[in-house]
């Protein structure tokens, strides 16, 4: 393969193994761009009536599978799960399930590692294969340097094929997208390929899967700068996304608001711009979004407003307190604002909540230094 020009320009070093780590990190953005894609993706993530428990194995795997799993109702599914497992260990199905429940509790390695050898042994099962894929790339930043390559590759390759098996699985080529913008060429980078998967959600039928594919293109246009271009897919997005009946309106447009302010912030460097359409998005927000408030956030922050920032974190925790980055920047942001006590209160949090998060530690230490600080200086 010829790679393309921007890709083929970076050097086949320690750098392009640390654009694996970016290609992890850009497929956060699966799950927000998700929610205007049909099923089977990961994938009505953004209903807002939640499913009833499943009575079948085949049911809860399908409610695991399209993102409807309640966590109250891990528990009965897991074992409903498991007593399939023993009146019939051959069947993969709930071997999907436990390792879909596994992923939900934040056990990613382990549900990876439990679907490895189901993506093996049954090539033709496309949910297996996407998940398997899909786990590969949220699992880079966890690996070590040499092992980052090889996810990365089969990432690539079980949702290349999963594609092959149910060309539908938008979540797939949602990945597929991620890894061809954000992977250096040594390890596969190439814009036609995705685009190729981008005119590929564009081609299906469906509006919502549409939208998804020109906020896909419109990311492709972002990493390459081209902000014209960019804009007229955010445009063809919205364009779309205006023109469905009344009662989805705002659900439709709310992921490509969000997408499109992400993009300003993060791609184009443009935070006032990014103000702009966020106060565009917040009066059609979810009430559970906390995205919105720590795009804020960031845009604030972005532009030395301490106190702006400070209050949009704040308003992310109140709604999610699970929020890993609003949480982080908060505790820095008050500790730059010398609120010591409340910035320790906050790392103490954070090591708490994400024991498994690279920077607990860092936050175990801070806190204690901010603690001695507050003592210090009341």
């Amino acid at each position: 393969m010829t790679p393309d020009p921007l890709h083929a320009r970076l050097p086949a070093s320690r750098r392009a193994v640390r654009g694996l780590t970016r290609c992890a990190i850009g497929l956060g953005l699966v799950a927000s761009i998700a929610a205007v894609a049909p099923a089977p993706l990961l994938a009505h993530v953004g209903d807002d009536t939640p499913a009833q428990a499943a009575p079948t194995p085949a049911d809860a795997v399908t409610l695991l599978h399209e993102g409807k799993a309640t966590p109250d109702q891990l528990e009965s599914l897991e074992a409903v799960l498991k007593a399939a497992g023993k009146s019939d260990p051959a069947s993969a199905e709930w071997k999907l399930g436990l390792a879909l429940i596994d992923r939900a509790r934040g056990k990613r390695v382990e549900a990876r590692d439990a679907l490895e050898p189901l993506a093996e042994s049954d090539e033709n099962d496309a949910r297996v294969q996407l998940w398997y894929g899909l786990l590969c790339f949220e699992t880079v930043q966890q690996a070590g340097t040499l092992e980052q390559a090889t996810l990365a590759r089969a990432g690539r390759d079980a949702c290349e094929r999963a594609i092959e098996l149910d060309p539908s699985l938008v979540a797939a080529r949602v990945a597929l997208v991620q890894f061809y913008v954000q992977a250096p060429a040594l390890f596969g980078g190439s814009y036609r390929k995705a685009r190729t998967h981008a005119q590929g959600l564009i081609d299906r039928p469906e509006p919502r899967t549409q939208i998804t594919g020109h906020l896909q293109m419109a990311f492709i246009e972002g990493h390459r700068e081209d902000w014209e271009a960019m804009e007229a897919q955010y445009a063809l997005a919205t364009q779309l996304a205006e023109s469905r009946p009344e009662t989805e309106r705002a659900d439709s447009l709310r992921p490509v608001l969000r997408a499109r302010a992400g993009a300003l912030l993060n791609q184009k460097k443009d935070a006032k711009a990014a103000l702009a359409v966020l106060d565009q998005l917040r009066p059609i927000a979810r009430a559970d979004d906390a995205s919105v408030w720590f795009l804020t956030g960031e845009a604030r922050r972005t532009l030395a407003d301490r106190a702006g920032a400070i209050e949009a974190y704040e308003r992310a925790l109140a709604i999610n307190p699970d929020a890993t980055n609003s949480r982080w920047n908060l505790a820095q942001l008050l500790e730059a604002q010398r609120a010591f006590a409340d910035a320790a209160t906050h790392f103490d949090e954070f090591a708490k909540r994400f024991p498994n998060d690279e920077r607990a530690g860092a936050a175990r230490d801070s806190a204690r230094r901010l603690r001695e600080s507050a003592t210090k200086n009341p």
